[in-house]
Protein backbone atom coordinates (compact mmCIF):
# COMPACT_ATOMS: atom_id res chain seq x y z
CA UNK A 1 0.00 0.00 0.00
CA UNK A 2 1.09 3.48 -0.98
CA UNK A 3 2.39 5.26 2.62
CA UNK A 4 1.97 8.99 3.20
CA UNK A 5 2.10 11.61 6.30
CA UNK A 6 0.85 15.10 6.00
CA UNK A 7 0.35 17.81 8.54
CA UNK A 8 -2.11 20.35 6.91
CA UNK A 9 -0.77 23.34 8.26
CA UNK A 10 -2.69 27.15 8.04
CA UNK A 11 1.14 28.20 6.41
CA UNK A 12 2.87 25.32 4.89
CA UNK A 13 1.39 21.51 4.31
CA UNK A 14 4.20 18.98 5.14
CA UNK A 15 4.33 16.03 3.76
CA UNK A 16 6.46 12.47 4.32
CA UNK A 17 6.97 9.48 2.03
CA UNK A 18 8.82 6.63 1.62
CA UNK A 19 11.32 8.87 -0.43
CA UNK A 20 11.31 11.82 1.81
CA UNK A 21 9.73 14.86 3.34
CA UNK A 22 8.57 18.48 1.26
CA UNK A 23 6.64 20.89 1.58
CA UNK A 24 4.50 23.63 0.28
CA UNK A 25 2.39 26.94 0.77
CA UNK A 26 -1.01 25.72 1.79
CA UNK A 27 -2.72 28.86 -0.17
CA UNK A 28 -5.51 28.23 -2.39
CA UNK A 29 -6.70 30.95 -5.35
CA UNK A 30 -9.99 31.48 -6.89
CA UNK A 31 -9.49 31.05 -10.87
CA UNK A 32 -11.36 33.57 -12.58
CA UNK A 33 -12.21 32.74 -16.26
CA UNK A 34 -9.41 35.24 -17.73
CA UNK A 35 -7.06 34.43 -15.08
CA UNK A 36 -7.09 30.64 -16.18
CA UNK A 37 -6.42 31.52 -19.80
CA UNK A 38 -3.33 33.38 -18.81
CA UNK A 39 -1.71 31.08 -16.33
CA UNK A 40 -2.75 27.53 -15.76
CA UNK A 41 0.04 26.52 -13.12
CA UNK A 42 -1.09 24.64 -10.60
CA UNK A 43 -4.93 24.40 -11.54
CA UNK A 44 -7.74 22.38 -10.03
CA UNK A 45 -11.32 21.65 -10.64
CA UNK A 46 -12.40 21.10 -7.15
CA UNK A 47 -16.13 21.22 -6.15
CA UNK A 48 -17.21 23.08 -9.37
CA UNK A 49 -15.03 25.88 -9.20
CA UNK A 50 -11.72 26.35 -10.42
CA UNK A 51 -8.50 27.07 -7.67
CA UNK A 52 -5.06 27.28 -7.93
CA UNK A 53 -3.07 25.46 -5.53
CA UNK A 54 0.08 25.97 -3.74
CA UNK A 55 2.99 28.08 -3.85
CA UNK A 56 1.86 29.65 -7.08
CA UNK A 57 -1.54 30.86 -5.56
CA UNK A 58 0.18 32.71 -2.91
CA UNK A 59 -0.10 36.07 -3.78
CA UNK A 60 -4.06 35.73 -4.41
CA UNK A 61 -4.58 33.23 -1.53
CA UNK A 62 -7.53 32.99 0.55
CA UNK A 63 -7.27 33.62 4.72
CA UNK A 64 -6.12 30.66 6.09
CA UNK A 65 -7.39 31.58 9.59
CA UNK A 66 -10.32 29.91 10.57
CA UNK A 67 -10.94 25.58 10.52
CA UNK A 68 -13.55 25.76 8.36
CA UNK A 69 -11.17 26.78 5.40
CA UNK A 70 -8.50 23.46 6.21
CA UNK A 71 -11.93 21.29 6.38
CA UNK A 72 -12.89 23.04 2.95
CA UNK A 73 -10.24 22.60 1.32
CA UNK A 74 -7.80 19.80 2.99
CA UNK A 75 -8.88 17.36 0.05
CA UNK A 76 -6.80 19.77 -2.13
CA UNK A 77 -4.36 20.04 -0.32
CA UNK A 78 -4.53 16.09 -0.34
CA UNK A 79 -4.74 15.43 -3.92
CA UNK A 80 -1.70 18.12 -4.65
CA UNK A 81 0.34 16.25 -1.80
CA UNK A 82 -0.27 12.86 -3.82
CA UNK A 83 0.52 14.59 -7.07
CA UNK A 84 3.75 15.57 -6.26
CA UNK A 85 4.70 12.22 -4.24
CA UNK A 86 3.57 11.01 -7.83
CA UNK A 87 1.08 8.30 -6.13
CA UNK A 88 -1.00 5.91 -8.13
CA UNK A 89 -4.59 7.87 -7.73
CA UNK A 90 -6.31 4.75 -8.52
CA UNK A 91 -4.12 2.21 -5.97
CA UNK A 92 -5.14 2.04 -1.96
CA UNK A 93 -3.62 5.11 0.22
CA UNK A 94 -2.68 4.38 3.88
CA UNK A 95 -2.65 8.33 5.45
CA UNK A 96 -1.61 9.34 8.80
CA UNK A 97 -2.30 12.73 9.38
CA UNK A 98 -2.88 15.17 12.35
CA UNK A 99 -5.59 17.67 14.06
CA UNK A 100 -5.04 20.16 16.91
CA UNK A 101 -6.59 19.64 20.00
CA UNK A 102 -8.04 22.70 19.77
CA UNK A 103 -10.26 21.07 16.60
CA UNK A 104 -10.52 17.92 17.69
CA UNK A 105 -14.01 17.32 18.11
CA UNK A 106 -14.26 17.54 14.22
CA UNK A 107 -12.15 14.32 13.58
CA UNK A 108 -14.53 12.38 12.45
CA UNK A 109 -15.82 14.66 9.58
CA UNK A 110 -11.92 15.81 8.98
CA UNK A 111 -11.54 11.97 8.16
CA UNK A 112 -14.52 11.81 6.04
CA UNK A 113 -13.61 14.86 3.83
CA UNK A 114 -10.06 13.16 3.11
CA UNK A 115 -11.60 9.53 2.67
CA UNK A 116 -13.75 10.34 -0.30
CA UNK A 117 -13.39 13.26 -2.70
CA UNK A 118 -12.97 14.36 -5.97
CA UNK A 119 -10.89 16.89 -7.76
CA UNK A 120 -10.39 17.60 -11.74
CA UNK A 121 -12.81 14.68 -12.17
CA UNK A 122 -10.52 11.88 -10.50
CA UNK A 123 -12.10 10.12 -7.63
CA UNK A 124 -9.92 9.50 -4.66
CA UNK A 125 -12.11 7.31 -2.48
CA UNK A 126 -9.72 4.18 -1.61
CA UNK A 127 -7.67 5.97 1.51
CA UNK A 128 -7.01 4.04 5.00
CA UNK A 129 -6.51 7.08 8.09
CA UNK A 130 -4.66 7.30 10.79
CA UNK A 131 -5.49 10.25 12.82
CA UNK A 132 -3.50 11.65 16.11
CA UNK A 133 -3.56 14.96 17.82
CA UNK A 134 -0.94 17.65 16.71
CA UNK A 135 1.98 17.24 19.04
CA UNK A 136 1.54 13.29 19.97
CA UNK A 137 3.32 13.50 16.07
CA UNK A 138 5.92 15.64 17.57
CA UNK A 139 6.58 13.38 20.31
CA UNK A 140 6.62 10.05 18.52
CA UNK A 141 8.87 11.85 16.46
CA UNK A 142 11.79 12.41 19.27
CA UNK A 143 10.83 9.38 20.93
CA UNK A 144 12.31 7.56 17.94
CA UNK A 145 15.49 9.80 18.19
CA UNK A 146 15.54 9.24 21.96
CA UNK A 147 14.08 5.91 23.54
CA UNK A 148 14.98 7.44 26.80
CA UNK A 149 12.18 10.00 26.77
CA UNK A 150 9.71 6.60 27.10
CA UNK A 151 10.88 6.91 30.93
CA UNK A 152 10.58 10.94 31.20
CA UNK A 153 8.13 13.50 31.89
CA UNK A 154 8.41 15.43 29.10
CA UNK A 155 5.73 18.78 27.90
CA UNK A 156 5.95 19.15 23.97
CA UNK A 157 5.05 23.00 22.91
CA UNK A 158 3.68 22.62 19.09
CA UNK A 159 3.89 25.95 17.74
CA UNK A 160 1.52 26.01 14.46
CA UNK A 161 0.45 29.06 12.33
CA UNK A 162 -2.83 29.45 13.72
CA UNK A 163 -2.68 27.10 16.28
CA UNK A 164 -0.38 26.39 19.81
CA UNK A 165 -1.19 22.58 21.03
CA UNK A 166 0.06 21.65 23.85
CA UNK A 167 0.91 17.95 25.09
CA UNK A 168 2.47 16.78 28.27
CA UNK A 169 3.41 12.78 28.50
CA UNK A 170 4.93 10.76 31.42
CA UNK A 171 6.16 7.31 31.37
CA UNK A 172 5.35 7.38 27.30
CA UNK A 173 1.77 7.84 28.43
CA UNK A 174 0.26 11.19 27.52
CA UNK A 175 -1.31 13.15 30.40
CA UNK A 176 -4.75 14.19 28.95
CA UNK A 177 -5.92 16.42 31.57
CA UNK A 178 -3.07 19.07 31.71
CA UNK A 179 -3.22 18.93 27.09
CA UNK A 180 -4.54 22.27 25.80
CA UNK A 181 -4.81 24.03 22.71
CA UNK A 182 -5.56 27.22 21.75
CA UNK A 183 -5.54 29.74 18.45
CA UNK A 184 -2.29 31.87 19.70
CA UNK A 185 -0.02 30.45 16.84
CA UNK A 186 2.56 31.92 14.96
CA UNK A 187 -0.03 33.81 12.74
CA UNK A 188 0.19 36.64 15.65
CA UNK A 189 3.51 37.55 13.96
CA UNK A 190 1.85 37.27 10.78
CA UNK A 191 -0.92 39.75 11.33
CA UNK A 192 1.09 42.32 13.03
CA UNK A 193 3.02 42.27 10.23
CA UNK A 194 0.74 43.08 7.97
CA UNK A 195 -0.21 45.99 10.21
CA UNK A 196 3.60 47.14 9.65
CA UNK A 197 3.64 46.73 6.26
CA UNK A 198 0.35 48.52 5.72
CA UNK A 199 1.43 51.87 8.02
CA UNK A 200 4.85 51.93 7.24
CA UNK A 201 4.49 50.95 3.47
CA UNK A 202 1.43 51.65 2.35
CA UNK A 203 0.98 47.81 0.95
CA UNK A 204 -1.66 45.18 1.53
CA UNK A 205 -0.80 42.13 1.38
CA UNK A 206 -2.02 38.42 2.36
CA UNK A 207 -1.25 35.70 5.03
CA UNK A 208 0.74 34.05 2.47
CA UNK A 209 2.72 36.63 1.43
CA UNK A 210 2.99 38.15 4.63
CA UNK A 211 4.53 34.63 5.68
CA UNK A 212 7.18 34.83 3.38
CA UNK A 213 8.54 37.96 3.83
CA UNK A 214 8.70 36.95 7.34
CA UNK A 215 10.98 34.11 7.01
CA UNK A 216 13.01 36.58 4.48
CA UNK A 217 13.28 39.46 6.79
CA UNK A 218 12.88 41.89 4.05
CA UNK A 219 10.38 43.35 1.71
CA UNK A 220 11.17 44.89 -1.76
CA UNK A 221 9.23 48.43 -2.62
CA UNK A 222 9.94 50.20 -5.40
CA UNK A 223 12.56 47.85 -6.30
CA UNK A 224 14.73 48.25 -3.08
CA UNK A 225 15.13 45.65 -0.32
CA UNK A 226 14.08 47.05 2.82
CA UNK A 227 15.32 45.24 6.29
CA UNK A 228 12.06 44.23 8.63
CA UNK A 229 14.66 42.62 10.84
CA UNK A 230 14.79 44.76 14.05
CA UNK A 231 10.74 45.15 13.78
CA UNK A 232 10.50 41.78 13.23
CA UNK A 233 12.49 40.30 15.81
CA UNK A 234 11.01 42.78 18.33
CA UNK A 235 7.35 41.19 17.70
CA UNK A 236 8.89 37.66 18.10
CA UNK A 237 10.07 38.61 21.54
CA UNK A 238 6.96 39.34 22.48
CA UNK A 239 5.06 36.90 21.50
CA UNK A 240 7.99 33.86 22.64
CA UNK A 241 6.98 36.00 26.46
CA UNK A 242 3.42 35.74 26.13
CA UNK A 243 4.12 31.92 24.89
CA UNK A 244 6.12 31.29 28.15
CA UNK A 245 3.61 32.85 29.94
CA UNK A 246 0.55 30.69 28.87
CA UNK A 247 2.86 27.51 29.72
CA UNK A 248 3.25 28.79 33.57
CA UNK A 249 -0.61 29.93 33.67
CA UNK A 250 -1.69 26.98 32.86
CA UNK A 251 1.32 23.86 33.37
CA UNK A 252 2.84 25.54 35.79
CA UNK A 253 3.97 22.24 37.80
CA UNK A 254 4.85 20.32 34.92
CA UNK A 255 7.00 22.94 33.67
CA UNK A 256 8.76 23.45 36.26
CA UNK A 257 9.24 19.46 37.15
CA UNK A 258 9.68 18.54 33.20
CA UNK A 259 12.70 16.84 31.81
CA UNK A 260 12.26 17.73 28.77
CA UNK A 261 10.33 20.70 27.13
CA UNK A 262 10.05 20.03 23.51
CA UNK A 263 9.26 22.87 20.96
CA UNK A 264 8.31 21.56 17.55
CA UNK A 265 6.41 23.05 15.06
CA UNK A 266 7.15 26.12 12.38
CA UNK A 267 6.92 28.38 14.39
CA UNK A 268 9.93 26.48 16.52
CA UNK A 269 12.22 27.38 13.71
CA UNK A 270 13.07 30.79 15.38
CA UNK A 271 12.45 30.39 19.41
CA UNK A 272 15.82 29.29 20.05
CA UNK A 273 16.85 32.34 19.62
CA UNK A 274 14.75 33.66 22.28
CA UNK A 275 13.88 31.02 24.19
CA UNK A 276 16.83 29.79 26.60
CA UNK A 277 16.89 27.40 29.50
CA UNK A 278 18.75 24.16 30.22
CA UNK A 279 15.75 21.76 29.96
CA UNK A 280 14.70 23.24 26.86
CA UNK A 281 14.95 21.15 23.49
CA UNK A 282 14.39 22.11 19.98
CA UNK A 283 13.58 20.02 17.27
CA UNK A 284 16.27 19.81 14.24
CA UNK A 285 13.47 20.85 10.77
CA UNK A 286 11.17 21.64 13.45
CA UNK A 287 8.39 21.88 10.65
CA UNK A 288 8.66 18.40 9.68
CA UNK A 289 8.19 16.84 13.43
CA UNK A 290 4.67 16.21 13.38
CA UNK A 291 4.88 14.75 9.70
CA UNK A 292 7.94 12.35 10.78
CA UNK A 293 6.11 10.94 14.02
CA UNK A 294 2.73 10.48 12.41
CA UNK A 295 4.68 8.63 9.39
CA UNK A 296 6.32 6.32 12.43
CA UNK A 297 2.66 4.57 12.48
CA UNK A 298 2.59 3.64 9.32
CA UNK A 299 5.16 1.19 10.06
CA UNK A 300 3.79 -0.49 12.33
Amino acid sequence: MQKIAIDFGFGKTKVRTAEGCFSFHSAVAYTGIYQAEIDAVDQHNYEGVTYQVGDSAVNNALTTRDYTWLEKFSPLLFFKALQLANFDLAQPIHLATGLSLLNWEQKEKFADRLSDFIVDKTRVNDVKINLTPQGKGVYLDCLQQMPELAKKLVLVVDIGTNTLDVIPFESGRPIVREAWANSTGFNLIIQNAQSLIKKQFGVMLNEAQTMRIVEAGTINIGGESRDLSVHLQHEMRVYFDILLNQLLSKNADLYRRADLIIFAGGGAVVAQQYLTQNNFYFVDQAQYSNVNGYFSLLKE
